[in-house]
């Protein structure tokens, strides 16, 4: 009961902690919002047609916009948390340090929510789209499409996590990833670069593998980073301690 008690209590502060940092710095989430506006806006003049599905281009947003915070959020709390010299404490807390990197998982993905539902009410309350012209129809099968794919996608922010714990600063690499997320949505698969979206998981629908199949592969990603996060973590603490660079 104590260990469930200190879960709550672990959620319960990084959404204050998240909530903190929104009402200290409003400004530059509402500008960062305004600015992933415009970037939609111009994504949907060069790839969105007249009658095409409007969901389907917020549903490859989605992937987009939730999935680089989950892969991105991760190594940038371990760089964080060791930067203040609270990683010791973290790792030495009730909980496993997986255990934590789950509470930011969850803590990223409500905030990340609500910022899209505001970045998708300007898309649309904002007539950056005609609505007479574009039709709304949501499948299914996308949702379970969209869950596996951030699922996947937590599992590369925990594998970064690893990589973070050891390389110290991989902010580059995290958002090479960010990009090729983006890049994968909307890039042609007659495209010769095609190929590259199979490294990405919130692409992996468009190979048309079927879903069982990508929600093993997504499954299996989440566990394999996971467990390379576990084996970073036993790395770098060699000795007792975190390693010193």
């Amino acid at each position: 009961m104590s260990k469930v008690r200190s879960f709550s209590y672990l959620l319960k502060s990084e959404t204050i902690k998240e909530y903190s940092d929104f009402k200290h710095y409003f400004v530059n989430y509402v500008i960062g919002i305004l600015n992933q506006a415009i970037l939609c806006y111009i994504l949907a003049m060069g790839f969105l047609e007249p009658g095409a599905n409007f969901f389907d281009f917020l549903v490859k947003i989605f992937i987009w916009y939730i999935g680089r915070d989950l892969i991105a959020e991760l190594p940038a709390s371990v760089q964080e948390e060791r930067s203040h010299g609270t990683l010791e404490y973290i790792y030495l807390n009730v909980h496993r340090m997986e255990v934590y990197l789950f509470v930011k998982t969850i803590s990223t993905i409500m905030w990340s929510l609500l910022f899209y539902v505001v970045l998708a009410t300007i898309l649309i309350g904002f007539g950056l789209f005609d609505s007479k012209e574009i039709t709304f129809n949501l499948e299914s099968q996308k949702l379970l499409v969209v869950f596996f794919a951030l699922a996947a996608c937590v599992g590369y922010g925990y594998f970064f996590a690893g990589l973070a714990l050891i390389l110290r600063k991989i902010s580059s690499i995290v958002s090479i990833f960010g990009y090729l997320l983006l890049f994968s949505q909307f890039v042609d698969m007659s495209s010769r670069l095609s190929w590259i979206i199979f490294l990405v998981p919130g692409a992996w629908y468009k190979f048309d593998i079927g879903i069982t199949l990508m929600g093993t592969l997504s499954v299996g990603t989440l566990l394999v980073g996971i467990l390379l996060f576990s084996f970073c973590l036993k790395l770098s603490t060699r000795g007792g301690q975190f390693w010193k660079k």
